[in-house]
Order: C-alpha cells, then sequence, then structure tokens
C-alpha cells in the first residue's frame, strides 16, 4: 500500500476515533446503550426463565445475492485486511450474516485484482479507478 495512503488511512482513522468519542461523550450514548442492552437482557431472561413471555425482536439479514453480495464482501476484506480487529465480526452479527465466510484470493480472482498484494480490494479498486482516470486526461 503507498505510503500516501497508509497517512490518510492512519490519519483519517484517528480523526474518526477522536469524534466518536466526542459525540459518545456529549450525547450520552454510553448510558443510553447500557440502558437498552439492560432492557433488552431482562426480556430474553425472563423469556428464558418463562416461555409465555415474548421473544426479543428479531432482525432481517441483509440479502447478499448477485451484486450486494460483492459489496459485502468488499467491505468485509477491507475490514480485515486494513487490520480492524472488531469490525469484521460486527458486520458478520449487525448484518444478521455471522456465517459468511470470506475467502480472500477466491474473491480477488473473479474481481481481477492482484490477489498476492496485500492491499485491501477496495483500496486496489480505487488506485486503478485514479490511474484510469489519470490516463483519460493525459
Amino acid at each position: 500500500m503507498s505510503e500516501w495512503l497508509n497517512g490518510v488511512i492512519q490519519e483519517t482513522q484517528q480523526e474518526v476515533v477522536k469524534e466518536l468519542e466526542r459525540l459518545v461523550e456529549e450525547k450520552g450514548i454510553k448510558e443510553k446503550v447500557m440502558a437498552e442492552v439492560q432492557d433488552l437482557a431482562k426480556k430474553a431472561a425472563a423469556h428464558l426463565l418463562d416461555q409465555s413471555q415474548p421473544e426479543l425482536a428479531t432482525f432481517p439479514s441483509i440479502p447478499l445475492e448477485g451484486e450486494k453480495e460483492y459489496q459485502y464482501l468488499l467491505v468485509l476484506e477491507f475490514l480485515q485486511s486494513a487490520g480492524f480487529k472488531f469490525a469484521p465480526n460486527v458486520l458478520r452479527f449487525e448484518s444478521q450474516n455471522p456465517d459468511v465466510v470470506l475467502d480472500r484470493r477466491d474473491l480477488g480472482k473473479k474481481l481481477r485484482l492482484c490477489t498476492y498484494d496485500r492491499t485491501p480490494y477496495l483500496v486496489q479498486l480505487i488506485e486503478e479507478q485514479i490511474r484510469q482516470t489519470q490516463e483519460e486526461e493525459d
């Protein structure tokens, strides 16, 4: 991955984290989330102890058909390749697709990307688009 792109990624990541921390504090998000989690835990426990109590609501999964599957896999591959530790699993569970397995090499072959390069595929696609745009302008 180019030095420039690494710098942009690192700087952007730091800015996003700082802004998120500020918003979490300012809006009292942590307290709201904890209250919601406690409420969900109480409902889940009540249902486990007494089956006549209502179950937790389920959420539909993000459909992974056609191009949507490639979009999902590219985001998942980016998160993994960029070194995010928890985000890939969060994406899987939040999308209700915890069993999706990413075969990076297979995805790269299908999209005709450089599989031996560890640069995230989304970055490779962006770099190729920039290269093509520059060639058209010359």
